[in-house]
């Protein structure tokens, strides 16, 4: 048996592993030194165990080299620095491209926290940006219409600490919507967020900030951490055992589509995540912060590592990701094709350092073409100097700077030399100090040609804020205008141009219009992305119809664009001077809207000349009020799971709602015993003549409710339902009742809802006042499915008696009461307010209008009376 085979069978026998140090040194320095016999060796053995990366580093002395092989050494090393001492080149000191100041704030960081019924976690998120090591730093906590405890648990847990704030949207809008509420009401450079069932770990944003302040590039939107996966059994006091974890550069070439890191992994710059436009609100299912991150790469811009663990994300069993797995897929789909095809014109943000107008599949191959050119680059070095630079040449320098951080480019470099030398084993490593150098001197090259890359290519005349037309902005504040104005917007559409509907229901809660345009596959903007792309709005022509609400005025009035105003002149909402709405520039009637569009379209749709601000309009920034701590206590939570058991339980049946005015009455009220009835209020005075117990039973008058609270308690009915407001009123006697979130905003001077009626589509989480009850009691019929509504006992009709006591809006009676069905009503010493028949009325309207968009009616089945919003029909014909 010859050595060569001796050695190769000893070598893959396990006692190799415990040869001892000095045994396996002089086997490898004999395999080292001689060619022929390590090349036939390695025929040999195959499966021999790789040499250690000591092995590989060892030394070789010049004493243990044949002469041959030591001449062929000294000649490649005269080679290799010949080369380099020719293509050597001074690199200046690389320009800090951070135009930011630290020095100029305050506070640098908010966090944001996204809360929707989190109530066992939310203390331990609060709990752990309390013990961070940073103490300057402010938190905004969004909640997206909890129906638990989880805000009351939030506030105490931020009492006295005005480092915190929490805004509450009115309506359920999703992850997105509250992540971009917070992201328009930041006002630091920089943003993170945290998700409220998650925590950071102690010096987490400490670590971010020094990060960003040691960059030297302007390209840099964010820094991130790692993040640990663990149980949702782990606690805050969790530190895992080792804190490090590598990172590198990310960038939309390195990414290949894949989300780098999730959504409280990193603190951005909060000026680039607004320009890119926020979170997408559209996405409902997950994968909403890997679709922003993406857009903010495909931007020019990059993500450098801390290089540290960050935070606990929490592996909940009832998760998002877990409940949702198709819709996650479906959107990860659309996500990956965009990126991997063409960006629009539409989709490009001016101002950016870069657009990969190309997709991925595209920069792929110019990558494979990179490392190509890469891994030739150092045999036209050594070789030839005119060679090696028609070779860079060839080098994009986009495709480098952004690719390098996912190309091993010194390995390559190593290799494509070492490829040059043709040479052993132990020649590679006496000649390692010289190809380092020769990797050094060609990476000097390539480093230059990146720096080209420093300046901007984006095209600015290809914007998402710029375009042929400057378009329509449609905007609905109930379901009636939302039919209108998405036939508005297919009438726009269809001569090509460009046209967005708009929706406030974040703020102004849900009154049917997401949900209408949702159901017809419409897509369409939020409040949120209003606020974000105000520059793609503030030309376009504005289209609204009354009611809307005082925000929308002022927004509309903002902007450069005109503004067209509907009214139905058959079915009119009256608002009152209390809240008066935007001063438009055409006022058109609904039933020649189209008609007027039209002709605004044959004339011109872009407005000549700029024009000033509109009178009264302010041109500050609008943030997002959301929910008005006055409109609705942010601390009291509904009965949701209670008033969702109600939810289209009565679909396509009628109810009767009891008004208790003096044609009440008139009424027969016995022939409802097998109907579905509403009651209100005083109804109790006519217990024994109705002989039956009302279906439903609804308080919504304080004075009522403090003067008559025995009787209310006392009083019989299948299901009774009152406002949170008088839970702690109550002192536990009424629960057996249905407790509702009911929103005041109507009431209040300060909000932008005073006076405006509203209807709520959702009465799980909260109804409207609208100056009666009866129209909280329209709320709560339309949430529970009835088709057809009957009143009764509406007189509309009220005086005030000349001998009562009136201060401001309380009445003290002072004798029997003439305006209700029975004397004692508000009778002697009782209080009531003045019930401002025209706000009731215009109320009236907008519930009627909501019916009628649904297919549903209400109807005035009272005998008499001066109501004459409803269609009338004979109330003994009915029964």
């Amino acid at each position: 048996m010859s050595l060569p085979t001796k050695i190769a069978q000893a070598a893959a026998r396990p006692v190799w592993r415990v040869f001892r140090r000095a045994t396996r040194r002089a086997l490898y320095q004999l395999l080292s030194t001689d060619l022929k016999l390590r090349q036939e060796i390695a025929q040999i053995a195959i499966g021999v165990p790789a040499l250690s990366n000591a092995q590989r580093a060892a030394p070789i002395r010049k004493s243990e080299l044949s002469a041959t092989t030591l001449n062929e050494v000294n000649l490649l090393r005269s080679q290799i620095r010949e080369a380099c001492h020719r293509e050597n080149i001074q690199i200046e000191d690389r320009v800090n491209l951070t135009n930011f100041s630290f020095d100029n704030h305050d506070t640098l960081i908010t966090v944001v926290i996204p809360l929707y019924n989190d109530k066992d976690y939310i203390a331990d998120a609060i709990n752990s940006l309390k013990r961070q090591t940073l103490s300057n730093f402010k938190v905004i906590i969004v909640d997206d219409a909890s129906v638990d405890n989880s805000v009351e648990i939030a506030l105490g847990q931020i009492s006295g600490d005005d480092r915190f704030k929490l805004i509450r949207h009115i309506r359920n809008s999703g992850l997105s919507a509250s992540r971009n509420t917070g992201l328009i009401n930041a006002d630091t450079p920089f943003i993170t967020f945290l998700d409220s069932d998650d925590f950071f770990l102690r010096d987490t944003l400490e670590v971010r900030l020094r990060t960003f302040k040691e960059t030297t590039d302007n390209r840099v939107a964010g820094v991130y951490c790692g993040i640990l996966q663990m149980p949702q059994s782990v606690t805050i006091d969790f530190v895992p055992q080792n804190l490090v974890q590598n990172g590198r550069r990310h960038s939309f070439v390195t990414t290949a589509g894949e989300c780098p890191f999730n959504a409280h992994a990193a603190l951005f710059r909060t000026e680039i995540l607004r320009s890119i436009g926020g979170f997408n609100e559209a996405l409902k299912q997950g994968a909403e912060d890997w679709d922003l991150w993406l857009r903010v790469l495909r931007h020019g811009y990059l993500f450098d590592p801390t290089n540290q663990i960050g935070g606990i994300y929490r592996q909940k069993r009832n998760s998002m990701v877990r409940s949702m797995p198709t819709g996650h897929v479906r959107t990860s789909r659309r996500i990956l094709e965009w990126a991997y095809r063409p960006l629009l014109d539409p989709e490009i943000v001016e101002g950016t350092p870069f657009v990969f107008k190309q997709g991925i599949s595209d920069i792929a191959c110019q990558v494979t073409f990179l490392k190509r050119v890469l891994s030739y680059l150092p045999i036209a070095f050594m070789k030839d100097t005119e060679d090696f630079h028609e070779l860079l040449k060839e080098i994009d320098p986009i495709i480098l700077f952004y690719a390098k951080s996912g190309i091993e480019i010194p390995r390559i470099l190593r290799a494509g030399i070492e490829r040059y030398l043709a040479v052993g084993h132990a020649e590679k490593v006496a000649l390692n100090e010289d190809i380092n150098l020769a990797v050094r001197t060609i990476t000097k090259h390539l480093d230059q040609i990146a720096d080209r890359a420093s300046v901007s290519e984006n095209d600015p005349g290809t914007s998402m804020h710029s375009g042929e037309h400057d378009g329509f902005a449609l905007f609905a504040f109930n379901s009636k205008q939302a039919k209108l104005m998405a036939e508005l917007a297919a009438n726009l559409a269809a001569k090509e141009l460009p046209t967005t509907l708009i929706s406030f229901e974040t703020m102004t809660g849900d009154q049917g219009v997401e949900n209408l345009w949702d159901k017809m596959g419409l897509t369409y903007t939020t409040y949120n992305g209003f606020m974000l792309h105000g520059e793609k709005f503030d030309r376009q022509t504005k289209i609204v119809m009354q009611p809307y609400d005082g925000i929308t005025s002022k927004l509309i009035a903002n902007g450069k664009g005109r503004v067209i105003e509907i009214n139905d002149l058959e079915a009119p909402i009256e608002l009152p001077d209390d809240n008066k709405p935007a001063n438009p520039d055409i006022r058109v009637d609904i039933s020649s809207a189209l008609g007027t569009l039209n002709h605004i379209l044959s004339d011109s749709i872009h407005v000549v000349e700029e024009r000033s601000q509109k009178e009264g309009a302010s041109s500050e920034l609008l943030t997002a009020p959301y929910a008005f701590t006055n409109d609705e206590p942010l601390h009291l939570t509904p009965d949701a799971e209670k008033l969702i058991a109600f939810k289209d339980r009565y679909k396509g049946e009628r109810c009767f709602i009891i008004g208790n005015g003096p044609s009440l009455n008139k009424h027969d009220l016995t022939k409802l015993r097998n109907e579905y009835t509403f009651a209100v209020n005083g109804i109790f005075y006519k217990k024994d003549e109705m002989g039956f117990d009302p279906t439903f039973y609804i308080v919504e008058d304080s004075s009522v409710m403090k003067e008559n609270l025995d009787a209310i308690i006392n009083y019989s009915a299948q299901n009774k339902f009152f406002p949170t407001i008088y839970r702690k009123l109550t002192d536990g006697r009424a629960n057996d009742a249905n407790f509702f979130l009911m929103n005041r905003g109507f009431y209040e001077r300060t909000s932008p809802f005073f006076c405006i009626p509203r209807f709520s589509t959702d009465a799980a989480r909260r109804v409207f006042c609208g100056q009666s009850v009866t129209h909280i009691n329209l709320q709560l019929a339309y949430y529970f499915g009835f088709s057809k509504v009957y009143l009764i006992g509406m007189d509309f009709s009220y005086s005030i008696p000349k001998s009562a006591i009136v201060k401001g809006d309380l009445i003290i009676s002072t004798e029997d009461d003439v305006n209700h069905f029975h004397s004692s009503y508000f009778g002697a010493g009782k209080s009531w307010k003045d019930p401002k028949l025209h706000r009731v009325k215009q109320n009236y309207q907008v519930a009627r209008d909501v019916f009628t968009a649904d297919g549903r009616e209400i109807f005035n089945a009272s005998i008499g009376g001066k109501l004459d919003v409803f269609r009338r029909v004979n109330y003994d014909k009915l029964v």
